[in-house]
């Protein structure tokens, strides 16, 4: 049976995005109550490969083999996969998204040097572009995105900061670009929203 699994190449990949799209909250907040991504599916489901490639290098430490060295080599990587789930956040504070991948390396990225927000699939997927061609990507794999985004956009509005506008792509190809003095956001929920 575990050969099988491990010969079927598709079992991890479905496991990952179908986990990961249900372990995800509306709603993420640090400790201080700011807005934040987290990749919460993930951590937990690479974890879980990662107890289960460990489990099996240990039923098989008796008998060692090429097998029993990938068990290994997998174990570990899904290790190192699931810390770096566990440590990425981004953070919306006043005025700066905090971009943090350790404890120890962060990247600030301010509100003043914003230059547009790119809204694809529906609400699922957001980009947004700083000055000199930096940027922040996320997925539907960040737990808290429609609240990050609720919450961006209040602080865009309230602080006055002023930006190309915001691009609506529900398919490859098709950008729609909404100026600022009209924004519009598509909601996760598929509707769309005034401000």
């Amino acid at each position: 049976m575990i050969d099988y699994l491990l010969n079927t190449p598709f079992v991890i990949p479905v496991a990952v995005v179908f986990a990961a799209g249900f372990l995800n909250r509306r709603q993420e907040v640090d400790k201080h109550g700011d807005p934040t991504l987290r990749l919460r599916g993930p951590f937990l489901v690479l974890f879980a490969i990662a107890m289960w490639f460990s489990s099996v290098a240990l039923a098989n430490l008796g008998n060692p083999s090429e097998k029993f060295s990938l068990y290994c080599w997998l174990a570990a990587l899904c290790f190192l996969g699931s810390f770096y789930a566990f440590n990425k956040r981004i953070t919306l504070h006043h005025g700066m998204i905090e971009e943090a991948c350790t404890p120890v390396f962060r990247a600030r990225y301010y509100l003043t040097t914003l230059e547009s927000l790119e809204v694809e699939g529906n609400g699922q997927y957001l980009v947004v572009h700083f000055a000199h061609g930096r940027k922040i990507t996320t997925t539907g794999f960040h737990s808290g995105l429609p609240y990050f985004m609720e919450k961006l956009l209040d602080e865009l509005q309230r602080g006055g900061h002023h930006y190309k506008g915001i691009q609506h792509s529900n398919a490859p190809g098709d950008r729609q670009s909404t100026p600022c003095d009209d924004r519009e956001i598509i909601a996760v929920s598929g509707h769309s929203q005034k401000l």
